[in-house]
């Protein structure tokens, strides 16, 4: 007997949900922490570094260009 499964989903939504709000802003903020060093961001996150990578293409996060 093959039970199909129902998938629930929800609408799809521009808006960020709380969590991905707060994660961009922890990553944003550890990020300036650390000058936009990679690789010490990570670390303190304790993730690794391609993970951290991945959060900020998701979260679309670019280190600014300095001001002349």
């Amino acid at each position: 007997m093959d039970k199909k499964r129902e998938v629930h989903t929800q609408p799809v939504s521009n808006k960020p949900s709380p969590l991905q709000a707060v994660e961009h802003h922890l990553l944003l903020e550890m990020l300036e922490k650390h000058n936009w060093n990679k690789v010490e961001t990570a670390k303190e996150l304790g993730v690794h570094h391609a993970t951290l990578y991945r959060k900020m293409k998701k979260y679309r996060l670019l280190k600014p260009f300095a001001s002349r």
